[in-house]
């Protein structure tokens, strides 16, 4: 868990091009909201901004959407997850609140390229 914590913090203070005050709250609000589902529009009413806005604005920063960074976030508390513990898949994906587990190996494999199962196989050696 401290490692998780560490990497997230360094995360949101690491020096980045073209990241600014905007950024940091995304990825904030996204790292705070792990667990739940992450929605576009509670962002909007969270951190004030329209939902063209936001979705524009973090497309521009980051050069990938809102939607794809929050999937690639699940991804790697789902891989402290799969190294550090022995949870069922369909736990974690309950944990991280995707729709199945079904749905949490396909964005799985989309972000890493590989199953969850093969990650935790190959992170366990």
């Amino acid at each position: 868990m401290m490692i998780a914590y560490a990497q997230r913090v360094e995360r949101l203070r690491g020096p980045r091009a073209g990241q600014d005050r905007f950024f940091r709250l995304c990825a904030q609000y996204v790292s705070q909201n792990i667990f739940t589902t992450i929605r576009a529009e509670q962002m909007t009413r969270e951190l004030g901004y329209t939902r063209a806005y936001l979705c524009t604005r973090f497309k521009q920063e980051t050069g990938i959407s809102l939607t794809r960074y929050v999937q690639q976030e699940k991804v790697a508390e789902a891989k402290r997850l799969l190294r550090f513990t022995d949870q069922e898949l369909g736990d974690i994906a309950a944990l991280l609140d995707f729709s199945s587990q079904s749905h949490f190996q396909t964005v799985f494999k989309q972000v890493t390229g590989e199953t969850p199962m093969a990650y935790r196989r190959s992170s366990q050696v």
